[in-house]
């Protein structure tokens, strides 16, 4: 369960960055931020959680992963395009696709990470064994 939380919390910190990025660089201002960032939260969150991004262990991110991963980031893109178009008093709807490619590249270098780091650190370790 405590895995569960660390990797919506730091899903959390990817998407809120992602929204805040996205909102500077199409220079878009809300009249109801607070629905927006809770739109945001939630819709991204629900599509990962239903689609089982938390349930694999990062620190062996296959490129199935990653597919799933770019399936998830589609998803979540479409669905907050289409609150945006139904509501456009919450943002631009390009807001979506711009916070969606950052969301993706975000969470896509957390869920690489650990593995790269894992297998960086396993060469050294034998590099110097070899010596």
């Amino acid at each position: 369960m405590r895995w569960w939380l660390l990797k919506s919390a730091i899903c959390l910190l990817a998407f809120w960055s992602a929204l805040a990025l996205a909102l500077t660089l199409s220079d878009t201002r809300s009249h109801h931020p607070l629905i927006l960032i809770a739109i945001f939260t939630a819709v991204p969150l629900g599509t990962t959680g239903l689609l089982g991004s938390f349930h694999e262990l990062w620190s062996h991110t296959s490129l199935e992963d990653l597919v799933a991963l770019l399936a998830e980031s589609t998803l979540s893109t479409l669905t907050l395009a289409a609150l945006l178009l139904a509501a456009p008093s919450l943002a631009a709807p390009q807001v979506a696709f711009v916070d969606g490619g950052l969301a993706l590249l975000f969470v896509a270098a957390l869920r690489v990470t650990p593995r790269v780091w894992r297998d960086r650190k396993s060469t050294r370790l034998n590099s110097s064994h070899i010596t």
